[in-house]
């Protein structure tokens, strides 16, 4: 919830939070679905368009919509190190397109 709150400042972090869902670099292949790197994220979800993720090394994920006033957030708890979330994506997608306008 903290990082949605800071996107609409001016200030260097809510700058940095925007930067998330932007792609810095391009991923392709990387990690399934994912196609680019952000700031510390991952973005380019083919299958959870609009969407940048944050995945931990045990699995847990969470996504945030592109769009800064959607303030839904998808979290998946794991204790896999697997990383493959794609049969997931069509709910987070689902999930996040809700608070889509």
């Amino acid at each position: 919830m903290h990082v949605d709150q800071q996107r609409p400042g001016d200030t260097y972090f809510s700058r940095f939070i925007r930067d998330m869902g932007t792609p810095q670099t391009r991923a392709p292949g990387l990690m399934n679905s994912i196609g680019g790197y952000g700031c510390l994220t991952w973005t380019d979800n083919a299958l959870a368009a609009y969407s940048f993720w944050a995945t931990g090394y045990g699995g847990l994920s969470i996504a945030w919509s592109t769009d800064p006033a959607n303030q839904r957030v998808f979290v998946l708890f794991s204790n896999s190190a697997d990383r493959h979330v794609d049969p997931i994506c069509p709910i987070a997608r689902a999930w996040l397109a809700l608070g889509s306008k």
